[in-house]
């Protein structure tokens, strides 16, 4: 790859992808081909859209709300960012998403009604 900045994203995609594959997620977890202006994640892992960021400055709210649209074009409920951490293994990395899909996960997960 000719793009530095491309080729370390890419890196970024394939170790979370790989990571999540190592545990429960089996082979649920897919890189997703780039689709153009109408973007659609860079991992899914049904029920999720993963929007994976290796970046240096944070755009926490941009990332998520980025992860949140590409997840609707998809047609998943669930959009979040996955941004690795600084100086950090894959697994340190951190999960990003909103407090309205934090709350929608803990009672689908804890089994209450959202309203």
């Amino acid at each position: 790859m000719a793009n530095a900045n491309k080729a370390k994203g890419t890196r970024w995609e394939s170790a979370v992808r790989d990571f999540l594959k190592e545990g429960r997620c089996l082979d649920h977890a897919r890189r997703i081909a780039q689709t153009g202006t109408l973007d659609i994640g860079d991992i899914h892992m049904e029920p999720f859209v993963i929007q994976a960021k290796n970046q240096k400055s944070f755009d926490l709210a941009g990332w998520v709300s980025d992860a949140e649209v590409q997840a609707e074009r998809a047609g998943m409920p669930y959009g979040v960012a996955v941004v690795k951490a600084p100086r950090k293994p894959t697994e340190r990395g951190y999960v990003v998403m909103s407090l309205e899909t934090f709350r929608s996960l803990a009672a689908e997960f804890l089994g209450g009604d959202i309203e």
